[in-house]
């Protein structure tokens, strides 16, 4: 039976009290989140949607009496997308594909052994329902599996053992047969995989979506397969993480709709709102109930005030405010995203000047031509890769493939890069 609440919210409760705590400014939010709030309205309001009550409100209270925790509010709402909104023409879920970007500590990893244990559970009510989790080390991946584990082995809870078989490499409901496994990140083939859920964790640490591709495309064989992935912000630009942050800015702004991403997003809105501690639960809603988190936090904060690796770390992974090194870094990332731009038309009219990095061999050879139009400076470039710098150096090959297949790589199997070869790059045009 569903709740009720006071609030202004014709919605179920897990929905209305978040819901009304971040419209209200009762908690403050990034703008992400006010958006997803738009969008979850949007949503329920459809009149093709409905709300599941008795599913939300199983996969809060199954897993409840047995964990060293309760869900926050923030939990509790997401809980509610995730199981609890159907369209009912085909009883379909809205969402199946969630995004949980939250700074360190929030408590991801523990939250998604909820999930597990829920999904494992006969009141989830799906067969074989197999939960795959993924990282790209085998200590990443097995962390919430030995959370699901130490809850089922705990002594307090001896009556699990009747329903669960574990090792330390499965988890498995004996009488649904729905288990728990963990993976690396290689992007071998899984055939025979079949499940239910597959769980990314930390994908800011992937450069590309080969395991990705894998895994997500064993699902289908199972009812209301979901893809969940948890992350914090990171170091690798251009990779995943950047792309999954692009697609969540178009379906936030309304560019995109009836996506199937559900992108709950907690960060902070600009670099200097760290400087006001309120401003913290932005990026990391958890800390208002987990006293023993925020203090951790500001020991961090205070030793970052002299240290700047460790300010780096704090804004990247605790604020979800991506940084880098001075001395390693050349320009902003949304800087490089501003230069992919169409090249005018009559770029021909205008004088150019030539440049030229030249290496005959374990370097790149870079070639270019600048213009400048209306104010704006223009770099038309190429590359000449000696093929054999390749092995001598530490490059990500999907990078080169993509610059290859772009025009904007040549890769020279010959002795050297020859002077000719860049010369004539320089005439071609003329």
């Amino acid at each position: 039976m569903m709740q009720k609440s006071n609030l202004p919210y014709k919605y179920h409760p897990y929905i209305s009290e978040y819901m009304y705590s971040v419209e209200s400014g009762e908690i403050r939010s990034c703008k992400e989140q006010k958006q997803l709030m738009v969008l979850v309205r949007k949503t329920l309001d459809d009149p093709n949607v409905y709300i599941d009550a008795k599913a939300i409100e199983d996969s809060v209270k199954i897993p409840e009496p047995y964990f060293p925790f309760k869900l926050y509010a923030w939990q509790r709402f997401v809980n509610a997308c995730v199981y609890g909104v159907r369209y009912k023409d085909n009883d379909r879920l809205v969402w199946n594909q969630i995004l949980i970007l939250m700074g360190r500590g929030g408590g991801k990893n523990g939250y998604g052994g909820w999930h597990n244990f829920y999904m494992l559970s006969k009141q989830f009510g799906i067969d074989n329902y197999h939960i795959e989790w993924v990282a790209t080390s085998e200590q990443q991946a097995k962390t919430t599996f030995q959370d699901v584990r130490n809850v089922i082995d705990n002594p307090k809870n001896s009556v699990l053992k009747k329903s669960f078989h574990t090792t330390k490499v499965l988890i498995e409901h004996k009488k649904n047969r729905s288990h728990l496994k963990y993976n690396t990140s290689n992007a071998r083939t899984k055939d025979g995989l079949r499940p239910g859920s597959v769980w990314f964790d930390e994908i800011h640490e992937y450069e590309d979506y080969k395991s990705i591709k894998v895994f997500r495309s064993a699902l289908g064989k199972v009812k209301d397969g979901r893809t969940f992935y948890l992350t914090t912000d990171g170091y690798v630009r251009g990779g995943v993480l950047d792309d999954m942050k692009e697609k969540t800015r178009m379906v936030l702004s309304g560019e995109v709709e009836n996506s199937k991403i559900f992108p709950f997003i907690c960060k902070l809105d600009s670099e200097e709102e760290v400087e006001d501690l309120a401003n913290w639960e932005k990026a990391n809603p958890s800390i208002r109930d987990n006293t023993e988190l925020f203090e951790t936090m500001k020991e961090e904060w205070a030793d970052c005030q002299t240290n700047i690796p460790m300010h780096v770390e704090f804004m990247t992974k605790r604020m979800n405010i991506p940084k880098q090194l001075f001395q390693h870094k050349i320009a902003t990332y949304e800087d490089i995203l501003a230069t992919n731009q169409e090249l005018p038309d009559n770029l021909h009219q205008y004088q150019c000047v030539g440049g030229v990095d030249f290496a005959e061999l374990r370097d790149f050879c870079s070639v270019g031509l600048l213009f400048k139009v209306n104010g704006k400076r223009i770099w038309i470039h190429h590359t000449f890769i000696w093929h054999e710098a390749l092995k001598m150096q530490d490059i990500n090959q999907d990078i080169i493939d993509i610059g290859v297949g772009k025009g904007l790589f040549t890769i020279v199997y010959d002795k050297e890069i020859k002077p000719e070869r860049v010369i004539n790059w320089f005439l071609e045009p003329v």
